[in-house]
């Protein structure tokens, strides 16, 4: 009776082990289940996100070409502009140099940003005085 006390002694031992093993597989696999579902929510939420890169991209695209096209007016106002600018200098230019060659005027700016007027062709005897 002894050796079955043993046995039975020895019984319980690796009963008490193996149920203290099923405790830690059960406590690992509740950590890994956990850590599944956690990644399953991130797998989501990637999936999510996929699906909506294609609509984002296809706005930005849009708006690049929005961008560019005002780029492009402005840039045409811009040089529509420099060209009336030219123009307009241009005929300033003439301008000055119509009454400067007929009517004797000339135009100076002085140091204290005033403009002098420079009148010559006044005098019928000495044209050229000032």
């Amino acid at each position: 009776m002894t050796s079955h006390r043993a046995a039975l002694k020895r019984l319980n031992g690796q009963k008490k082990a193996l149920e203290e093993s099923v405790e830690r597989l059960r406590l690992d696999l509740k950590k890994e289940s956990g850590a599944v579902e956690r990644k399953s929510v991130e797998v989501e939420k990637l999936r999510t996100l996929e699906n909506e890169l294609p609509v984002q991209l296809e706005s930005t695209n849009k708006e690049i070409a929005r961008l560019e096209r005002q780029i492009a007016a402005r840039q045409h106002t811009l040089t529509q502009q420099e060209t009336a600018k030219r123009y307009k200098m241009n005929e300033l230019n003439k301008g000055v140099q119509f009454y400067k060659k007929f009517l004797g005027l000339e135009f100076m700016r002085t140091a204290d940003d005033q403009l002098r007027f420079i009148f010559t062709k006044v005098d019928m005897v000495n044209p050229e005085r000032r």
